[in-house]
């Protein structure tokens, strides 16, 4: 069983799961309390990973390693930016915490180039058995 859709429809969904993510994040992340925040990251995390899945693997059925490396620079180049870009918000909305530069570098570090591990190994998946095809 796979997905079937056209090429605009998955764009389009692309586009708008990244939309939403970022709005949740300006709207809840660190504004309300920590664990809003948290929740705020991981749901962008998944959205990216689930945008690329959409993005990367309709286009890489006949080069599934070449699908999975765009989605891994993909999460990369995010992993390295999201980092920065919830530290700002700690400092726009709550003050620099003590702990905001150890976790810009443990997301940046670690979980970031984790995050795109997981992203290209599913994106590879995906588009070797054509989970998602477009019409």
């Amino acid at each position: 069983m796979s997905l079937r859709a056209s090429k605009k429809s998955l764009n389009t969904w692309s586009v708008s799961i990244i939309a939403i993510s970022l709005v949740v994040e300006l709207m809840f992340g660190y504004r309300v309390n920590e664990a809003s925040g948290w929740f705020a990251e991981m749901l962008s995390m998944a959205s990216f990973l689930v945008a690329s899945l959409l993005i990367f693997s309709p286009r890489g059925h006949q080069k599934p390693l070449v699908a999975s490396f765009c989605a891994f620079i993909f999460m990369i180049v995010y992993g390295f930016l999201h980092p920065y870009m919830t530290t700002s918000l700690d400092v726009s909305y709550g003050g620099p915490y003590a702990w905001s530069a150890t976790r810009t570098m443990v997301l940046g570090i670690i979980v970031g180039p984790s995050v795109a591990l997981l992203t290209a190994v599913a994106v590879f998946i995906a588009a070797k058995f054509k989970l998602i095809e477009m019409l």
